[in-house]
């Protein structure tokens, strides 16, 4: 071949391009970003609206279903799905694959602006915006310590937060537990009777305080200054002197409030080990490595610490870089050893080190090149592209193997060294070239898979094909090269030895017993395939009958979307009674925890947040969430503690605990199975979804059984009499904002200090707004200045409310899901779908197997594309 001709001629000119092709390779090499698996995006887009004080009911009426009925007309949409919850609803599309989802988003945006003038005055604007695997934290961390939590919460403030927030390649910081500095004035409702004012009054009276204001400029000589009004007040206690005016009478704040600098209501709770703690969810910025973002974080925890106060630790708590590095690193640690192995076993076959270098040559400048194809392919180093490398590191050693013998033969035959390489290369090139053409054949169909299978497929299948392309280029190139040089010894030119049969056996050399165990080997396949060429019809139905028996075997495997991944760290959600306050959830964490410690081995920290719900920090006081993690020695069992987890805290009452082995995985949630009942009677899902999990208890491999099922909570609800509303001048929009002072509070200025901001809340004491006996005692002041009692405007009933609305395409849907446990998810749904056949629904209702229809549609196209 011309090419291996050329090689052979120019051995300094291939030497260097091999030597650039190595350096190249090691550059682009520690270039490449690291992660656990390929890059994924998903054809999604999320829609957040917040309305403060709305309830579930309120929410699913007046945001989520006006918005859902706007995207109907949408195209190229696979599902729409929704959760109204207090304060907040959350509505997520999916589209199909292949859709351009810019253009979409902004398509939700035109529709969602056609109906905003419907949605209600207080509600916030929708937030669109694509869900990116990136968007989710990527690391967790803790503050705790000897000091208190105010102390705590100054540190996180004014030092670790900002520090944390100005790192290159961090996108957003979250504070979990601190407390939030404000400003209350509490109005005695007493006090403002008594001088018959209104709340809004008060409101009023604050808001047109506190101001600075630019009003011009002035003549000093003949110099423009500017004038400007600084009413900005400079301490709280300066809210007490605010003037309100009543009729002819002023009064001032003092008069009928206390202003206390104070905290925020606790909302949220941080625990690292039972101590209080500030937790903090670092994000990653759009486009962000992980692993450097990681390598940046830990750095700068490392010099936070020696800033903080003797007593306060700075814990990382989580870090999905580190089993990105874990899993690289075995993964590569494995590569190298099969190199290494298969050196070893060509050395032992050769029985020589010089025609054993050409192919220890090979192999790293085959790798090596490699690199330089992923880097400008824009790929990472993962555990799809690494694997692909070591399985084309087997076609690696062949190509240049098969092109060795050929010239090993060649020079045996009397042949110079570099007549046998041009030779030898030439009778096999062909063969070589059309053995990687047929594995890349094999490995490029990939190429053309579309949806989650494509992106994480695609990767794999370039770097199979890469590594073929450069395997030939070095087989036709370096190994004729460096076999021209090596094979130069007038040894080689003799036929090959046997030890015992042409040669002395000796029992201590390995190379001795590596020879004759091949020719052994050698005789037995001739005698092989001597006898299967004399008896083709044999051979043909053994193969046949051989494919055949295999097949039954095949509904045997299991299967799953991504294998899991293990952590070392277990997951737990605790979900209290309905009700519950943020103190109850606490002290039920805490029992858990003492759970946890008492009957798991190897626990070397526990940190738990209280209050959240899923995928919004906000509400939700009856939901705890733990991290625990285990000692190195325990994390082999970590499905095994999970499991005794779940066990361990099943029984507490009322409270339900899903415990499974955290994910690494960025997106749909691993090792679970999940039922989804819809229909339009929440009774009836009820009814349906009870005897769904009845069902799912009976099947083996799952290890909890989670009915999400939202069950009524006590509200009071306060109907308005629209009569007496006009008849006392009165309008619903006053009532509501009276209420909401009573009870919520309203951020009516804002305090400054240095260059911090706090808001200053106008509220009632507790002992007022949060009892229900004084709620019809509140007065509202009319367009006449009558301070009216909602008594006579209004009744107050006592009702039951869900805490949480899921919609599935339009639908109420309540969702059940599993822990699988013992068997892989594939397994766990087929027994699954089987046992719900025996479920009959009534009309207008559908039972969905989420997991199992999502991994249908993933494995649809690459079975397509591989049959």
């Amino acid at each position: 071949m011309k090419i291996a001709d050329l090689s052979i001629r120019r051995p300094v000119t291939i030497s260097m391009i091999m030597l650039a092709a190595m350096l190249l390779g090691a550059v682009a090499m520690f270039g490449l970003p690291q992660d656990l698996y390929p890059e994924l995006s998903w054809p999604t887009a999320s829609i957040v609206t917040t309305y403060p004080g709305g309830s579930p009911v309120i929410i699913e009426q007046q945001v989520t279903k006006p918005i859902e009925d706007s995207l109907q007309s949408l195209s190229g949409v696979e599902q729409v799905t929704s959760s109204s919850l207090p304060n907040v609803s959350t509505i997520t599309v999916q589209f199909k694959y292949g859709v351009d989802l810019n253009a979409k988003i902004e398509n939700i945006r035109g529709y969602i602006n056609s109906i905003s003038n419907t949605l209600p005055a207080d509600a916030k604007a929708p937030i669109v915006k694509e869900f990116n695997p990136s968007d989710l934290p990527i690391m967790t961390l803790a503050l705790s310590g000897s000091q208190s939590l105010e102390v705590l919460s100054s540190l996180a403030d004014n030092l670790v937060y900002p520090t944390l927030q100005h790192l290159s390649g961090v996108g957003q910081v979250d504070e979990i537990g601190n407390l939030k500095r404000e400003i209350h004035i509490d109005v005695d409702p007493n006090k403002l009777d008594y001088y018959h004012l209104g709340i809004q009054q008060v409101a009023q009276a604050i808001q047109s305080d506190n101001i600075s204001v630019d009003v011009g400029q002035v003549n000093q000589n003949k110099n423009l200054i500017p004038l400007n009004i600084s009413g900005q007040f400079t301490s709280p206690q300066e809210l007490l002197a605010v003037p309100i005016t009543v009729g002819s009478t002023t009064l001032t704040v003092r008069d009928v409030a206390t202003v206390k600098d104070s905290f925020a209501d606790i909302t949220l709770v941080s625990r690292l080990d039972n101590k209080p703690s500030i937790g903090f969810s670092i994000k990653q910025a759009s486009g962000g490595n992980t692993v450097k973002v990681s390598d940046e974080v830990r750095k700068t925890v490392a010099s936070l610490q020696d800033q903080l106060p003797q007593g306060v630790h700075l814990t990382v708590v989580s870090d999905n870089a580190q089993t990105i590095r874990e899993t690289v690193k075995v993964v590569s640690e494995h590569t190298l050893w099969g190199f290494l192995l298969g050196v070893l076993f060509m050395l032992g076959i050769l029985r020589s080190f010089r025609t054993t270098l050409v192919i220890a040559f090979a192999i790293p400048i085959a790798v090596l090149s490699t690199f330089i194809l992923m880097y400008f392919f824009h790929l990472t180093i993962n555990t799809i592209t690494l694997g692909s490398l070591a399985i084309a590191l087997g076609s690696l050693v062949d190509f240049s193997v098969v092109v060795l013998e050929s010239i090993f033969r060649a020079r045996q035959s009397g042949l110079d060294s570099k007549t046998a390489a041009s030779q030898g290369t030439q009778e096999v090139g062909m063969a070589v070239m059309v053995a990687a053409l047929a594995q890349i054949s094999v490995f490029g169909p990939a190429l053309f898979t579309g949806g989650i299978a494509g992106q994480i497929f695609a990767p794999m299948s370039l770097v199979v094909v890469f590594a073929h392309l450069v395997a030939v280029i070095v087989a036709l190139t370096l190994t004729p090269m460096l076999a021209s040089r090596f094979l130069a010894g007038s040894r080689f030119a003799q036929e090959e030895s046997i030890p015992g049969l042409n040669a002395p056996f000796r029992l201590w050399a390995p190379f001795d017993w590596f020879a004759r165990g091949m020719h052994w080997l050698t005789q037995g396949y001739r005698r092989l395939l001597a006898w299967s060429l004399s008896h083709r019809l044999t051979v043909v139905l053994l193969s046949l009958l051989l494919v055949v028996s295999v097949l039954p075997l095949i509904p045997l495997i299991g299967s799953e979307m991504m294998p899991a991944v293990n952590t070392g760290q277990i997951n737990v959600d605790i979900t209290c009674p309905a009700g519950y306050n943020i103190k109850d959830t606490e002290r039920t964490a805490k029992t858990v925890e003492e759970r946890i410690r008492t009957g798991i081995q190897g626990v070397t920290s526990i940190y738990t947040q209280v209050g959240g719900v899923t995928g919004v920090d906000t509400g939700g006081a009856e939901i705890a969430k733990m991290t625990v993690t285990l000692a190195p020695e325990q994390r082999t069992n970590v499905t095994k503690d999970a499991y005794l987890v779940q066990k361990l805290t099943s029984a507490l009452p009322g409270v339900k605990t899903t415990a499974k082995p955290a994910s690494a995985l960025r997106g749909p949630e691993t090792g679970t199975v999940e039922v989804v009942l819809t229909g339009p009677d929440m009774n009836t899902l009820a009814l349906l979804s009870s005897q769904v999990t009845d069902i799912l208890q009976k099947v083996p491999g799952l290890s909890y059984i989670d009915n999400q099922l939202s069950s009524g909570i006590p509200a009071y609800k306060l109907s308005i009499d629209h009569n007496a509303l006009a008849a006392n001048g009165l309008s619903e929009q006053q009532v509501i904002s009276t209420l909401y002072n009573y009870n919520h509070g309203a951020t009516v200025s804002t305090f400054y200090e240095g260059n911090n901001s706090y808001d200053i809340i106008l509220k009632t004491p507790g002992k007022f707004s949060r009892e229900v006996s004084q709620v019809l005692d509140a007065e509202v002041m009319n367009n006449k200045g009558q301070l009216i009692a909602l008594s006579q405007v209004a009744s107050l009933k006592l009702s039951q409310q869900p805490t949480v609305i899921n919609h599935e395409n339009g639908l109420r849907a309540v969702h059940i899901k599993a822990g699988v446990r013992g068997v892989s998810v594939g397994e766990a749904e087929k027994t699954i779908q089987t046992k719900l056949m025996a479920l009959h629904l009534p009309k207008g209702y559908k039972l969905i197997q989420a997991a199992a229809r999502y991994f249908r549609k993933m494995l649809s196209k690459p079975l397509e594309v591989v049959s």
